[in-house]
């Protein structure tokens, strides 16, 4: 991705303008839509620098690209495309759709191309969508590491054995603190399978409320990436993990007071990418299982499916989507082999009362 500079300042200043339209910076503006959270501000921003990039990439002149109107041409479009489209594993589609889709929407909202322009676009974006399946194929791969139960055994265990090395330690050290802040962070994410973001920036007595020896976990809906707040409260052996990590490890890794419960450089939590990577690495060299924090997400649904096949309602409050329907989009299937087993279960079972001599109030025996 090119920096800033190999562009022209007006097409940063209006792409400048365009993104501070989509945060709602300014509360009088008119729009129809529902202001983006920074999450996907960052997201977007990323694509449409990785998509101007790709066209100097592909031989067009930076400097001519005056504005988002000269970016969004028919032609240049498929230009920035198929340097994507080039560059994907196993002819997958799935990044250049995703910003066919981006560059879409700023031709038909901010620069209101015309309705024959718009049409090809949209036509463009159609041939290359892959079709929304839900989960990508490498976070279904890595949840069949879990249909072995040793496996699933061992990401749970996994906390208890973090404390059990840092308490064996003669004296506590920044390793030991460390090793106890990981098994809070996986811990929690086990029992309640929060966003990356929303984990990395929990703070005490905002976020993490005490109430005698009961803790609650409050995120206000505008920190949540769908505005959907969070609220509920910590089981009691999670609260005694994290009143020892506060007590006797967390001070170790700070050198003046903070509130951040996984506390970064100064006053300010541990950046989402570096707390994302202490957990998937500590995961993998513990356990040898390969695991990223959002896929604690798709486990917890898949592990609740398999015990209550069809239960997307709880599924839905559990991981607070909007809508059943996205639960169902991304689940829908992953309990399969558990709905088989209970039918199997239900079909043995009917076969065990075939066995059972008939009784004289049993239906079609008379009296």
């Amino acid at each position: 991705t090119l920096r800033w500079t190999v562009f022209p300042v007006s097409l940063k200043a209006e792409f400048d303008a365009w993104r501070d339209h989509q945060a709602g910076t300014d509360i009088l503006a008119e729009r129809d839509f529902a202001p983006l959270v920074p999450a996907s501000i960052e997201t977007r921003t990323h694509q449409f620098r990785a998509y101007i990039s790709a066209l100097v990439h592909r031989g067009l002149d930076p400097q001519t690209f005056h504005g988002m109107r000269d970016v969004v041409a028919v032609e240049t479009v498929k230009t920035g495309l198929r340097f994507f489209l080039d560059r994907a594993p196993n002819g997958s589609t799935e990044q250049a759709s995703s910003i066919a889709r981006v560059i879409t929407s700023i031709a038909r909202h901010w620069v209101q191309v015309d309705p024959p322009h718009l049409k090809a676009l949209q036509k463009v974006c159609k041939r290359i969508n892959p079709g929304y399946q839900g989960m990508s194929e490498k976070n279904l791969a890595r949840l069949a590491q879990f249909d072995d139960p040793a496996n699933l055994r061992k990401l749970h265990e996994l906390p208890a054995l973090l404390v059990a090395v840092a308490s064996g330690e003669k004296r506590p050290s920044r390793a030991g603190a460390l090793l106890v802040q990981t098994a809070v962070a996986i811990d929690l994410l086990l029992m309640l399978p929060i966003r990356r973001k929303n984990l990395a920036e929990l703070e005490f007595d905002r976020h993490l409320i005490r109430s005698g020896a009961t803790m609650r976990i409050f995120i206000p809906d505008h920190e949540v990436k769908n505005h959907v707040e969070i609220d509920a409260i910590l089981p009691p052996h999670l609260v005694r993990l994290i009143d020892l990590y506060h007590t006797s490890y967390q001070p170790l890794l700070i050198s003046e007071p903070s509130k951040c419960l996984f506390p970064g450089v100064g006053n300010r939590p541990k950046s989402r990418e570096r707390l994302a990577s202490q957990i998937s690495n500590c995961i993998k060299d513990r356990t040898g299982l390969l695991m990223n924090v959002h896929l604690f997400r798709h486990l917890c649904a898949q592990t609740w499916l398999e015990n209550k096949p069809g239960d997307y309602g709880m599924v839905r409050l559990l991981l607070g989507h909007k809508s059943v329907v996205t639960t169902t989009r991304f689940y829908c299937g992953r309990e399969t082999k558990a709905a088989v087993l209970h039918f199997d279960e239900h079909v043995l079972h009917l076969r065990e009362n075939f066995g059972k001599p008939a009784t004289p109030d049993q239906p079609g025996l008379g009296r």
